[in-house]
């Protein structure tokens, strides 16, 4: 099953399945298909530079991994993170990804931040250098994560 597709600049098409990420030009130069393997996809967001993809092992809700692919088919990293998933979403060449336990922001080369936020959060998303984070009950305004994880 497909869910998204994106194109980039240069003719270059990402697409997001059920099983896989890939990735493809109009030249036929590019023809990468990322196998999710023993994991089933949770979320993924599509960046200016990059689209990641939220995974977990099949009938688990704690922990996962975090793949990004660049528009040249390249993987760009895998990394771990802790808690059960709740959003994903681009920000500026990264992504920040929302747990039960943190937020985590992915700079473009995969160096990992991380804060802790209210366990009710459910969306995440950037609002010019702020991060905005929807709770069961409120919205609320913090910063970036500056913290390696």
């Amino acid at each position: 099953m497909l869910f998204a597709v994106k194109y980039y600049p240069g003719g270059t098409v990402a697409a997001v399945g059920d099983h896989e990420l890939w990735v493809f030009n109009k030249k036929g130069s590019i023809q990468q298909k990322h196998s999710y393997k023993d994991q089933q996809l949770s979320g993924f967001a599509f960046g200016d530079s990059a689209v990641s993809v939220v995974l977990r092992d099949f009938g688990g809700t704690e922990n996962g991994t975090l793949m990004t692919v660049n528009p040249s088919g390249d993987k760009a990293y895998d990394l771990q993170y802790a808690g059960t998933f709740r959003d994903i979403s681009s920000y500026n060449s990264g992504v920040l990804l929302l747990t039960s336990d943190k937020l985590y922001y992915i700079d473009s080369g995969g160096l990992k931040y991380s804060s802790e936020v209210t366990r009710d959060g459910r969306m995440v998303s950037a609002l010019d250098k702020k991060v905005v984070v929807l709770g069961l009950t409120s919205l609320y305004e913090t910063n970036l994560p500056t913290k390696l994880a």
